[in-house]
C-alpha cells in the first residue's frame, strides 16, 4: 500500500511540474506578445542604461514582466554582470 501511494505521489508531482512549466511558457509567450520583450532583447532601465535581456520573469503578471539583463559597457559590448531591472524598463529592440 505504501509503495502504491508513493508512486501515486511521484506521478502527481510529475503532472504538476508539467502543468507549471506550461503555465510559465504561456505567460512568457503572452509577455512577448503584449510587451515585445524576450531573452536577447535590448532594453533601457530607468537610469537610461541599456541592457541585453537574459531572463524574463513572469511570476508577477499584473504589469510588465520583471527582467534580468547584462548592462552595456563603455566599449559598446554587453558585460556579464547580472542586473535586476524589475518592471522599470523601456524596450529598444526585440
Amino acid at each position: 500500500m505504501l509503495k502504491e501511494l508513493e508512486q501515486q505521489e511521484k506521478d502527481l508531482l510529475a503532472k504538476l511540474n508539467a502543468v507549471r512549466e506550461s503555465i510559465t511558457e504561456e505567460k512568457t509567450r503572452l509577455a512577448e506578445h503584449k510587451f515585445g520583450v524576450r531573452v536577447g532583447s535590448i532594453v533601457k532601465d530607468r537610469k537610461g542604461i541599456e541592457h541585453k535581456v537574459t531572463q524574463v520573469d513572469t511570476r508577477y503578471y499584473d504589469g510588465s514582466p520583471w527582467l534580468v539583463g547584462n548592462p552595456k559597457k563603455k566599449d559598446g559590448t554587453f558585460g556579464i554582470a547580472q542586473r535586476n531591472l524589475y518592471s522599470c524598463w523601456t524596450l529598444l529592440t526585440t
